[in-house]
């Protein structure tokens, strides 16, 4: 009987561990990302975005006949990634950013003060929407959000910027507005809001009894976000 308890004892322990080992199995950064574009350029227009003062906020909003039974959520993240080379006396520009998927909080009680929802879903139902949002990105196989605009010098005249949108291993082409400061130490910071289709990206927005309570199709996206010249990036 001893004998029996330390090979169940040992199995169990193994099992853990192997369950520890897949967890950190998530790759770092997203296949073919191109961080050395920014890390061997030496020049002092490139810059690295700040993840703890930026933010990814995702406006996610119910419908269906029987919505009032259901909850507007929050979904944000502070680990957008990535890299801006700006050079405007070249008129050169391009940028290349990212997001875990697992990295997105649901509904922050702060931010949903902030956004004035209506309504107060329980834990119970943030931790259910949570899940159904991973399992909807399918975020195992696609764990990251990629933004990426290969040209940007257009900001230096306009206020909208073409860019690439990488999600669920589907890329759509957008035309993003955007606004952006450069202060007298050098520091950048942008904003932007726009909305996406999941449909667009191959994604079935998640529905119960028949969709008489469903998440609607569109999402409303606001990206804040700071970076530094790389001579000067917080480490």
């Amino acid at each position: 009987m001893i004998k029996l308890n330390l090979v169940v004892l040992c199995a169990i322990i193994l099992s853990s561990c192997s369950k520890s080992i897949k967890q950190l199995e998530t790759p770092i950064l997203p296949d073919q990302f191109p961080i050395e574009r920014y890390t061997t350029t030496n020049s002092t227009s490139v810059f690295r975005v700040d993840s703890l003062q930026s933010q990814v906020l995702v406006t996610v909003r119910r419908g269906g006949l029987m919505a009032k039974l259901g909850h507007d959520h929050i979904v944000s993240s502070r680990q957008l990634q990535g890299f801006i080379l700006m050079d405007q006396d070249n008129q050169r520009c391009h940028a290349d950013f990212y997001i875990p998927v697992h990295s997105m909080e649901v509904d922050n009680p702060q931010l949903r003060a902030q956004a004035q929802m209506q309504t107060t879903p329980s834990a119970r139902d943030i931790a259910g929407t949570r899940i159904n949002m991973l399992k909807s990105a399918d975020a195992k196989q696609f764990p990251f959000v990629q933004f990426r605009s290969a040209d940007c010098s257009e900001i230096f005249t306009n206020s909208s910027v073409a860019a690439q949108i990488q999600l669920h291993g589907v890329i759509q082409e957008r035309q993003i507005g955007l606004n952006w400061h450069r202060d007298a130490t050098g520091v950048l910071t942008a904003q932007s809001t726009f909305s996406l289709l999941q449909t667009d990206f191959n994604i079935a927005p998640f529905a119960i009894m028949n969709g008489l309570i469903k998440v609607e199709d569109k999402l409303e996206i606001t990206v804040q976000l700071i970076a530094y010249p790389m001579d000067t990036t917080r480490q």
